[in-house]
């Protein structure tokens, strides 16, 4: 008697796999400010690592996989408590993975506000792309522009003005850093929040803005 496959059976999701996807992450420090960061795996030489990027700040550690589950200690502390990104992931049948869940364990004084996981090859292209400001402070200048090696960017105010600070990117180009005081983050992204016209999510610690291509 042929014994029938169990279509309630979890299909494993490896370390490897998750080279593929990066995580755009929206969250409120202990002093309820936001923040974007930038979560994404890379292979160095047969380990796989995860990054946790945003302005001012690094952290990485293994990727350690039980019930495609993911543990990412923040290195943060609150009243003792350390704060931990616990990742669910789901593999679907024509074998793409989601982000099935995203949640503090530990402390609850940094919430988490939004997150999605994206494909890396579904970056946008920003090399030499100017982008306009979608949302964010006023103040914020009208456009971002980036050169064409990846190497410079400008917050500009006419879309003449070219790339003129210096910074770099970061993972499989998800994103794009200047760790000048103050420093500043730019993580793209091919939809935020349902919205295809949001690209760029830009941190300047404090203050947080969206870009966009027309």
């Amino acid at each position: 008697m042929a014994c029938k496959k169990d279509k309630s059976a979890i299909s494993p999701v490896t370390a490897a796999e998750l080279t593929n996807y990066y995580v755009a992450l929206e969250r409120l420090d202990e002093d309820g400010k936001t923040k974007y960061r930038a979560l994404y795996f890379e292979n160095n030489n047969g380990t796989i690592n995860a990054t946790q990027d945003g302005a001012g700040g690094r952290r990485g550690q293994a990727v350690v996989i039980e019930n495609n589950s993911f543990r990412f200690d923040l290195g943060e502390e609150t009243n003792g408590t350390v704060t931990i990104l616990l990742l669910t992931f789901e593999k679907q049948n024509n074998g793409k993975i989601i982000l099935k869940s995203l949640t503090n364990e530990g402390t609850s004084s940094r919430q988490i506000v939004h997150a999605e996981m994206y494909a890396t090859t579904s970056v946008p292209d920003w090399a030499g792309k100017t982008f306009s400001r979608k949302s964010g402070p006023a103040s914020y200048a009208p456009y971002i522009k980036f050169s064409a090696d990846k190497s410079m960017y400008v917050f500009a105010s006419s879309t003449t003005e070219l790339p003129q600070f210096p910074g770099y990117a970061i993972g499989r180009s998800v994103g794009f850093k200047d760790d000048r005081a103050p420093s500043k983050m730019f993580l793209f992204v091919p939809s935020w929040k349902g919205n295809a016209k949001e690209n760029v999510l830009v941190d300047t610690a404090p203050v947080v803005a969206t870009y966009g291509q027309e």
